[in-house]
């Protein structure tokens, strides 16, 4: 039987090394042993936005923009992280592509990043809605429009805590299943795109080999095995290829490095208080770094960039700073980019904290 639809589910935070524990992945380990298996080397910085854009545009950040988690915008000196518009990718992606040769070509793209608005056929992406009390209510944005009140009356609101931050937990990944599966049922997509996030928690909370980590294989095994089973029953199995993709591994890491306590240390970062509290005075500021995991990009005003990269270059914990060609080298000179993009050492990681006292 031909294939006539392809499911990509991208589990974060799977590697290869997880393969030998065979008995807590048996769906996945069918799928290794009857499928193929390629090594995806991730799009520098391997975060998540990054090598999503990546993937599905088949272009680099200098191409897509997409240049880590965040931006920071100089003419209105604010960060934004996390951003939901599909704009924020510059370039087209493979339902942009797909819909240009076949409009009759359905496609679904369940809660991948930066795709509010996208043109897909149906997209479920994370929008909560913040009430003026100070609440925060869980929506998802959705197309069609009403489709996610649709999955609320099947499975209840989307599980917001559960996603992000210290109480996140399978939950939300089993939401997304169960809102996959009726995609599934409802709209036989051609092209099915599902995010798994739940061993990308534990990973980042326990680390990669932790015992709790290598326990919470078998969790993320039995949702694979949940797609599986709902193509079984609506009889689509031998006629669909499942694609498991993963965006990054983790290594072990020992400590934090906080690259703008040293420019405060150094003079080139300014703050100013408010309410007591010490905020980054962004207009007299020579210097900041947006952190992102491993990575920061560095903003520096033009006379200051080589005082800054020595400054850097020389922090414990900093394992290389990138100018203008080690940007070019990894594809990430776009002008969204720092003007300098600081790399920590393979065992520590960057804390965004500018303050010395914890009380401000």
């Amino acid at each position: 039987m031909s294939i006539r639809r392809i499911i990509v589910l991208d589990i974060v935070g799977l590697s290869t090394r997880h393969f030998q524990y065979e008995n807590r992945l048996p769906n996945i380990t069918n799928l290794v042993k009857t499928g193929k298996v390629a090594k995806l080397i991730p799009d520098f910085p391997c975060v998540t936005c990054t090598v999503q854009a990546s993937m599905l545009s088949g272009t680099h950040p200098n191409k897509h923009g997409v240049i880590c988690n965040g931006y920071y915008y100089r003419k209105t000196q604010k960060t934004i992280f996390w951003g939901r518009p599909y704009t924020l990718v510059q370039t087209h992606r493979i339902w942009d592509i797909i819909k240009s040769k076949r409009e009759d070509y359905v496609t679904a793209v369940i809660f991948w990043q930066q795709t509010m608005g996208a043109n897909s056929d149906i997209v479920i992406t994370p929008k909560p809605k913040h009430h003026r009390t100070g609440e925060t209510i869980s929506w998802c944005y959705t197309k069609p429009s009403g489709y996610y009140e649709e999955l609320v009356k099947a499975y209840g609101d989307f599980p917001l805590m559960n996603y992000w931050g210290p109480m996140a937990s399978i939950n939300s990944s089993q939401w997304i299943i169960k809102a996959a599966i009726h995609t599934l049922k409802r709209f036989s997509p051609n092209l099915m795109l599902v995010y798994i996030p739940h061993l990308d928690y534990s990973a980042q909370r326990y680390g990669p080999e932790n015992p709790r980590t290598l326990s919470e294989l078998t969790e993320v095994d039995n949702l694979v095995g949940e797609i599986l089973d709902a193509l079984e029953d609506l009889k689509l199995l031998e006629e669909t290829a499942i694609m498991l993709v993963s965006e990054y591994g983790f290594t072990d890491v020992s400590d934090a490095v906080s690259p703008n306590v040293i420019l405060r240390d150094s003079g080139m970062l300014n703050i100013k208080l408010v309410d007591g509290k010490e905020h980054i005075d962004f207009s007299s500021t020579k210097a900041f770094a947006m952190v992102d995991h491993q990575i920061a990009h560095v903003f520096v005003s033009n006379p200051y960039i080589e005082e800054v990269r020595s400054i850097l270059e020389s922090a414990d914990g900093v394992k290389e700073v990138l100018d203008e060609d080690g940007k070019r080298e990894k594809y990430l000179d776009h002008p969204l980019s720092g003007e300098l993009v600081a790399i920590s050492e393979e065992n520590r990681w960057f804390a965004y904290y500018w303050w010395n006292d914890p009380s401000k």
